[in-house]
């Protein structure tokens, strides 16, 4: 049975924006890499294809292209894992998972219900994800009862976003609003690539 291709593509754009060695770009929906002798360009294209290119820096001679079109996840992941190995590139060690400790996530509402049915909807989506996240819903009025050091971030839900400024000035800057597109569409791809972007920053030590 076909796999959308959408579908495929936010699991292929989830699982790159995990390779540190990446530079991504989100509003040319690409990803870019350089090294002293190649050019890379990952490139995810309005028709749901996508165009991954190798070029010689010095030269700017093309080496490698292919024009993907999603037909299912694994057999599109291995066609791009082949054009790491062109570059000699292993994502397995160079990826931003195998942490030996989660990157922990509180998602905050006014009563938890919402941030319950947020936690749910992004379990489901991480299946599909190679990170090590864990997400847990809280309320507002909850937060004294946990150990906030014991968490990487904290997502302010928008019913709870007028809280962001006291909060930073107690928890610093692990305080996150969530953007309210996100929310209201209970956009989950968004969510977990807002993660992903700031587990990629947090290790970088920015």
């Amino acid at each position: 049975m076909r796999e959308n291709a959408k579908e495929i593509l936010d699991k292929l754009w989830d699982y790159l924006s995990t390779l540190s060695f990446l530079e991504k770009y989100e509003e040319q929906r690409s990803f870019r890499y350089q090294d002293d002798n190649y050019k890379g360009l990952i490139q995810f294209n309005d028709d749901d294809t996508i165009d991954l290119a190798i070029s010689i820096r010095k030269t700017h001679e093309n080496v490698y292209y292919l024009h993907l079109e999603p037909v299912q996840y694994d057999t599109d992941l291995e066609l791009v894992r082949k054009y790491f190995s062109y570059l000699r590139l292993d994502p397995d060690s160079t990826s931003d998972q195998g942490e030996a400790e989660p990157i922990k996530i509180l998602l905050v509402c006014n009563f938890g219900m919402s941030a319950g049915y947020l936690t749910s909807m992004i379990g489901e989506r991480l299946k599909d994800v190679n990170v090590d996240f864990i997400f847990e819903p809280i309320s507002q009025y909850s937060i004294s009862d946990v150990n906030t050091d014991d968490y990487d971030f904290i997502f302010l839900l928008p019913p709870c976003e007028y809280l962001s400024e006291s909060w930073r000035n107690i928890y610093g800057k692990k305080v996150i609003r969530m953007k309210r597109a996100d929310f209201s569409k209970w956009n989950v791809n968004h969510v977990v690539e807002a993660a992903i972007d700031l587990m990629k920053l947090k290790k970088r030590g920015k």
